[in-house]
């Protein structure tokens, strides 16, 4: 898992962020746990607007080529694939799922959208 913008492989209570970028395959239950945290479904079910997927994104040092939303039913969004950002119009994220896509992890409890 890539932590943004900081050069460790544990998560740091005194961070002012916890959101944590998954390798491609890899869920967010096991991209929370490699950096000592634990998944938090909730805040990325939040993460319901274009704008809260770019903040996001900006935070995880992530480019996205579009930003691209929809009644999508995966529940692996928010996520990075092919250069672009993608999100769901409705709160069905879980933890424990994984495909080729980067996921955007909240793994702690202080991961805002805004």
């Amino acid at each position: 898992p890539k932590w943004f913008a900081v050069a460790t492989t544990t998560v740091d209570p005194s961070l002012e962020v916890n959101w944590v970028l998954s390798a491609a395959t890899e869920s967010c239950d096991d991209a929370c746990a490699a950096v000592g945290g634990s998944c938090e479904v909730a805040s990325m079910n939040a993460v319901d607007s274009d704008e809260k997927l770019s903040y996001v994104a900006s935070l995880l040092q992530v480019s996205c080529g579009s930003v691209v939303s929809g009644n999508f039913a995966n529940p692996y969004f928010p996520a990075k694939f092919s250069g672009d950002c993608y999100r769901n119009d409705h709160s069905v994220t879980t933890c424990e799922y994984s495909t080729l896509v980067e996921r955007f992890c909240c793994c702690g409890g202080n991961c805002p959208t805004s």
